[in-house]
């Protein structure tokens, strides 16, 4: 079996990891074990094996450059545990049943062409694959399923979709003591990963609501935690969608555009890749504050505009002339494109500090937040769904419409906006 070049590379990198003797930087990785088979009268005695720890951290990324699927998204102190882990006890098999003469070399100089093949083979057929993959289920609380969906690559389900049969484990205690109206999952092989692609999912499917429904906030507290399915049991994180004043729902319809969600997820051109960073920047602004959401906002318009080689401001220019359907004024977007570099570049690290804000605010009758608020959704839901899809409308749109009428609410927009939202 011929292997690849980076395969050999990484086994290699392994070996030359470990060492015999002790070292000011070798961890001992066997000191509550012994090898079996290997006797020195009249006691059993300790294969050697000690660990360098940068060495070992040098193989930890070339595994994450191996398999990014896998451990892509995991810190690098779990993909070394990992390898650790993997070989703790097939690793002194490949030196039978006694220490070389030269034991003050690493394995790499020390072990037969043979063994170091069998090796080669190990890593290739067992740890390049990574973890055995796992099922994770996030609860949700501002969600209402009327219809399941399930895709290649995450589902959404109903609250009393995942659980326990035992009302008094773990997990129904937990969900007790939470309002979980849905599910969303995925399987990964770390839970960092199957939280990656929840992200990426929530962040496109918070683009269901218009500007108002996804930010307006209450002050309850959304369910946080997220269930493992093998191995049922209930592990502790933070909440997964911001305490919302609107439900977002799924129905049967809705499949359509959550395909596309779908698709996204595992698409590998570069395009899906700069997109599903956009989403989660999008995502991660979420759950903040108008001043703390902005930055995450301009993350994301960077994120699909901001790669281009004409640089920033014409990437920005070409790119939302070319996403958006709609005209808007170039001297307010390089406005708002100023108002991003001073951001970014240390001049305030508050919105409202900044003398661009103050000065935007008073030209254009709009605050530039709720402004780069919807480019951004705007800009994603087109390059996500496409310009077919439709916002959720209001549900109280009847009661909204009953109070402008009788001249309670106002009935323009108190906001001149660049664009509308769509």
């Amino acid at each position: 079996m011929k292997l690849d070049k980076e395969v050999i590379a990484l086994a290699d990198q392994i070996l030359r990891s470990y060492y015999f003797e002790a070292g000011p930087r070798r961890a001992n990785r066997n000191s509550d074990r012994m090898m079996p088979g290997v006797r020195a009268a009249p006691m059993r005695i300790d294969f050697p094996i000690f660990v360098d720890l940068l060495s070992i951290k040098v193989a930890a990324l070339m595994l994450r450059k191996l398999n990014k699927k896998a451990f892509g998204s995991v810190p690098l102190n779990r993909t070394e545990d990992f390898i650790l882990k993997s070989l703790d006890v097939d690793i002194s098999r490949f030196f039978g049943q006694s220490i070389p003469a030269e034991s003050s070399r690493n394995y790499l100089n020390t072990i037969g062409k043979a063994e170091r093949d069998r090796f080669h083979l190990l890593v290739a057929n067992d740890l390049l694959a990574g973890p055995p993959t796992q099922t994770f289920s996030f609860p949700l609380s501002k969600v209402s399923i009327a219809s399941a969906y399930s895709g290649s690559n995450f589902y959404v389900l109903s609250g009393d979709d995942v659980g326990s049969e035992n009302p008094q484990s773990i997990i129904e205690k937990y969900k007790i003591k939470q309002s979980i109206n849905g599910w969303i999952g995925c399987t990964a092989s770390f839970p960092e990963g199957a939280q990656k692609i929840k992200r990426i999912a929530l962040g496109a499917i918070s683009l269901r609501l218009p500007y108002i429904e996804r930010t307006q906030k209450t002050l309850a507290k959304p369910a946080n935690g997220f269930v493992t399915h093998k191995q049922l049991g209930w592990s502790s994180s933070r909440e997964h969608m911001p305490p919302l004043s609107y439900d977002i729902t799924i129905k049967e319809e809705d499949k359509g555009w959550l395909d596309k969600i779908d698709d996204l997820i595992s698409n590998s051109k570069k395009k899906s890749r700069h997109l599903r960073k956009a989403l989660e920047y999008f995502y991660l602004g979420w759950f903040l504050e108008p001043n703390e959401r902005i930055a995450f906002n301009f993350l994301a318009l960077d994120a699909v505009f901001g790669q281009s080689q004409e640089g920033t401001a014409r990437g920005f220019k070409t790119g939302l002339s070319e996403t958006l359907n709609q005209t808007f004024d170039g001297v307010r977007l390089r406005d708002i494109l100023n108002l991003r570099n001073q951001f970014f570049h240390g001049g305030s690290p508050d919105i409202y500090d900044s003398t661009r804000y103050d000065c935007y605010l008073r030209i254009y009758n709009c605050d530039p937040i709720i402004d780069i608020e919807y480019i951004t959704a705007s800009c994603l839901r087109r390059l996500v769904f496409g310009a077919d899809f439709a916002m959720q409308p209001n549900p109280y749109q009847a009661e909204i419409q009953k109070l402008k009428d009788r001249g309670l609410i106002p009935t323009q927009p108190s906001q001149q906006t660049i664009i509308q939202e769509n």
